[in-house]
């Protein structure tokens, strides 16, 4: 049985080289290309640097979340810690 192309990746993604070997992933959130589901997202919204989300499996509201994401700002870019 072949595994979705999105489990395989997140199988095969590998932590932030910041050092650390138990490194969470941080994904870049703002972007001026469109992603998998076709969204482009240019800009955040934040009365500060930084805040917490609720973390959704594959954008699904309908399903409890899973965990909770730290947004964050570097520069003019977005950033996300699950």
């Amino acid at each position: 049985m072949t595994k979705p192309k999105t489990f395989q990746k997140l199988l095969e993604s590998k932590p932030a080289a910041s050092g650390a070997t138990n490194a969470a992933p941080v994904f870049r959130i703002t972007s001026t290309s469109l992603d998998r589901h076709k969204d482009r997202v240019l800009a955040i919204k934040s009365a500060g640097d930084e805040f917490r989300v609720p973390l959704l499996w594959n954008h699904d509201s309908w399903s409890p979340a899973i965990g909770v994401a730290r947004c964050f700002r570097e520069g003019t870019e977005w950033l996300m810690e699950p």
